[in-house]
């Protein structure tokens, strides 16, 4: 179903099924959004993007949160919305596999209002309409998705620290499996943001700790942009609580990078070279 949010005093609310029309907004066509979040404790820029031709942004990997949706003054309209696809994550990072509710609030100064319980289809996705610029909206998912456990495979908790933030968990997700053999398997990371990482083993799971595992990540800059060329990121590590340059890595035209020697437990430090 597709769900309305009006960032105004005043809420209505409205449906529709999904395969009539596409998410959509108002008067935010083909413009860049920036997209702040707080966790953590802390605001930062998670995201910059355009829109589409139907003034709505597609992001993935969201997790519960205060996001606000900002656009540059020389694009600011009358009677601008903002239509969102959301695909959500529960509050310890894991994937939603089933429909799920989620509670949407809208922050008018310092007093927070409940707007309404939405629900996500099966994958996790959660349609909104009526998004306007500039408002503070906290989204609460309330169910658990699920991250089982296989017999060849560990499950990899992974934090992270952006700016000035607390550390604050961001994804838990299974290793896909390596078929070398040379290693515990490989963990895909998308719209990675510079900052501090650590990655923590589920308990239980099988580990061969004398291997590394394989982070491929594709990375943004601080602005929250897209990677489009290949770009020098520095991979700083902190053994023994000292940071130490490990490596500097090229991303390919797409923001990639592989960094084949990660370990549980250890502190690391993406920095996207300007």
């Amino acid at each position: 179903m597709k769900k309305t949010l009006l960032g105004a005093l005043a809420f209505s609310l409205t449906f529709a099924p999904l395969a009539t029309f596409a998410v959509s907004g108002t008067n935010i066509d083909d413009i860049y959004v920036t997209v702040k979040a707080k966790q953590g404790g802390e605001w930062f820029t998670a995201y910059k993007g355009k829109t589409d031709d139907d003034s709505s942004l597609r992001l993935k990997g969201i997790i519960p949160g205060k996001y606000v949706f900002e656009i540059d003054d020389d694009d600011v309209k009358l009677g601008q919305t903002l239509g969102l696809e959301l695909k959500m994550k529960d509050e310890d990072g894991k994937n939603i596999k089933e429909k799920t509710d989620v509670d949407a609030y809208i922050y008018i100064g310092n007093t927070k209002i409940f707007i309404n319980t939405f629900k996500t289809d099966k994958s996790g996705y959660l349609d909104l309409e009526g998004i306007a610029p500039g408002l503070e909206y906290e989204l609460k998912v309330k169910g658990d998705g699920k991250v089982s456990k296989k017999d060849n495979v560990a499950r990899i908790k992974t934090k992270v620290k952006i700016d000035d933030s607390d550390w604050f968990q961001s994804s838990y997700d299974r290793l896909d499996v390596d078929t070398s053999g040379l290693t515990n398997g490989i963990l895909e990371m998308k719209s990675v943001l510079p900052g501090k990482y650590k990655f923590k083993l589920k308990s239980g799971d099988p580990y061969d700790p004398t291997k590394p595992f394989i982070v491929k990540a594709r990375m943004r800059k601080d602005n929250g942009k897209k990677i489009k060329e290949p770009t020098q990121v520095n991979v700083y590590a902190y053994p023994y609580g000292v940071k130490t340059k490990i490596a500097e890595v090229m991303t390919d035209a797409k923001g990639w990078i592989t960094l084949s020697e990660a370990q549980p437990g250890m502190k690391y430090r993406l920095k996207v070279k300007d």
